[in-house]
């Protein structure tokens, strides 16, 4: 399935704003990226798997998180 995926997205971007200044994201989007990641749980919980996946990625796009 194409959004299998979103539970690992979740991870990364979850990581990657553990370390946010070691990776250079600045507060106001790491602020940003963590209400993108409380939607995307929101959806995941839902069991909407493609809206969880798009949130994700618009969370891994502002933090440069492949």
């Amino acid at each position: 399935m194409a959004f299998a995926d979103c539970n690992s997205d979740i991870d990364k971007v979850e990581a990657a704003l553990t370390r946010a200044d070691d990776m250079g994201i600045g507060f106001e989007t790491a602020d940003k990226m963590r209400a993108l990641l409380e939607k995307a749980y929101e959806e995941h919980r839902k069991g909407n798997e493609a809206a969880c996946q798009e949130l994700i990625d618009q969370a891994k796009s502002m933090g440069a998180i492949e």
